[in-house]
């Protein structure tokens, strides 16, 4: 069997046309074992896997090529399912692995921080990692007691680690009071079915947005009634357990509505919706999806709750992998 690994270097929680997978060692192998014409070196070429789809192949070198398939969780299914019969392992992103991927690298610190980069689907992570190997170096290099402790490493590292995994932002409310709209102006397309009928959102519906440099899942929870029948039923309680669990509630109502109740122990943020045709009192923002205001003050406090200021302007290192720190010993 070929010896030989695969990564997704596309994040896992986000959605798109197309996915990034890096193959690396014996490529040659793992296409005949593919049944996939070869790609030569500096080559990009569409190839098709048979039971999986076309993609694209870029050839890098003899020992790694990037495969670019359809990114529908079926398509990614089979083409994983096939590397692995084709004798090809997953990396684990385990210290090993990230010296193999990125031979370039100076030290693991900067290997490590090379494969997060390749892999951060938020804006505002890119400066702080290439930042990381300096960081490191230097606290590494000061005596204890004058640099940050590993407490207050970890501290801010809970939260700048959400620019490396999107957490969930759960937009609860009554019916038919403008979150699905809030969404779709936010995403700047038609993410969610917006109609004057309640109960239009019968699930709740999930995009990733990108909230002042900071990635999110957004989900648009449907609106409890008593009207409800029992798939909206369903719907509904999908959407409250989700929500219990989110990283933040963006609590939603109009003019007309109460406030809803954010599940215990989550932070809210409360948003009055609709804000053109009356206002909400009590809010923490208002916003008018018609008239697109209060879109970025809602981008930035979302951001600002998850990733505070106080942990982007952090000049101590980050702890963005649980193999670092790396010298042994340093506590």
């Amino acid at each position: 069997m070929p010896r030989a690994t695969f990564a997704l270097e596309t994040p896992a929680v986000a959605t798109g046309a197309v996915a990034a997978v890096a193959l690396r060692g014996d490529v040659d192998a793992v296409f005949q074992a593919l049944r996939v014409k070869p790609v030569q070196i500096g080559e990009a070429r569409v190839r098709r896997v048979p039971g999986v789809d076309d993609l694209l192949v870029a050839r890098w070198s003899a020992s790694c090529a990037h495969l670019f398939p359809h990114a529908g969780p079926a398509a990614m299914a089979a083409l994983v399912d096939s590397l692995c019969a084709a004798g090809a392992t997953p990396e684990t992103n385990g210290p090993a692995d990230a010296m193999a991927a990125w031979p370039e690298a100076q030290d693991l610190t900067e290997a490590l921080m090379l494969g997060a980069l390749a892999a951060a689907p938020s804006p505002l992570a890119a400066a702080l990692l290439l930042q990381q190997p300096d960081r490191w170096a230097r606290w590494r290099e000061t005596r204890r007691g004058a640099r940050p402790t590993l407490e207050e490493i970890d501290a801010h590292s809970a939260a700048l680690n959400r620019l490396l995994a999107p957490p969930v932002v759960a937009a609860i409310g009554a019916t038919n009071i403008g979150k699905s709209s809030l969404l779709n102006a936010l995403a700047g397309r038609e993410a969610a079915l917006v109609a004057d009928e309640p109960g239009s959102t019968r699930d709740y519906v999930g995009a990733t947005l990108d909230m002042d440099g900071l990635v999110v899942t957004w989900l648009d929870c449907p609106g409890r009634r008593a009207a409800a029948d029992e798939l909206e039923a369903e719907a509904i309680a999908r959407a409250e357990a989700a929500a219990a669990v989110a990283a933040l509630v963006v609590a939603c109502a109009d003019g007309a509505s109460d406030w809803p109740l954010a599940p215990q122990g989550v932070p809210a943020l409360r948003v009055s919706t609709r804000a053109d045709l009356g206002r909400r009192e009590g809010a923490d923002i208002e916003t008018s999806a018609a008239l697109g205001q209060g879109l970025d003050t809602l981008a930035r406090a979302v951001r600002a709750l998850l990733v505070p200021e106080a942990s982007l302007s952090f000049d101590g290192p980050w702890r963005f992998h649980p193999s670092l720190p790396l010298s042994a010993g340093i506590a």
